[in-house]
């Protein structure tokens, strides 16, 4: 039997946002036939004539983090795959849940991200206070 294996949730991403889905859109992820692998919650994209995941070299052109996992065959649909992406802030966001390819600059993907109010937080452990 193999292993259940989970992917984040988008709580675990998210950490703030504004109520009424101010912050979140529907987005047309652009049409890739030659997809290898799913893209996860928390996926950051560029917009280029359609909405595609950032790659080396275009980390200043990071505007949104995928909020729902969208499998490889569903991107080889023609016209692409509809998918919610968080696009504009004020929003706080989990830093090590973002999902880059291998290879793009993160400190340029989160200068890019906090540049449209959405602001990149490593997830702060939890301390004790002496008392």
């Amino acid at each position: 039997m193999s292993a259940l294996v989970k992917g984040l949730t988008v709580g675990e991403v998210v950490k703030f946002e504004l109520p009424l889905n101010y912050n979140r859109e529907s987005i047309t992820l652009k049409q890739n036939q030659i997809a290898t692998a799913d893209l996860e919650i928390g996926t950051v994209l560029k917009y280029a004539s359609g909405w595609e995941p950032v790659v080396s070299g275009s980390e200043s052109s990071a505007a949104a983090i995928l909020l729902e996992k969208v499998s490889k065959e569903s991107l080889a649909a023609v016209g692409g795959v509809k998918a919610l992406a968080l696009v504009r802030g004020p929003a706080i966001v989990d830093k090590d849940n973002l999902s880059v390819a291998e290879g793009v600059d993160l400190d340029a993907v989160v200068a890019a991200l906090e540049a449209l109010g959405i602001i990149c937080r490593a997830e702060p452990t939890k301390q004790s206070v002496g008392l």
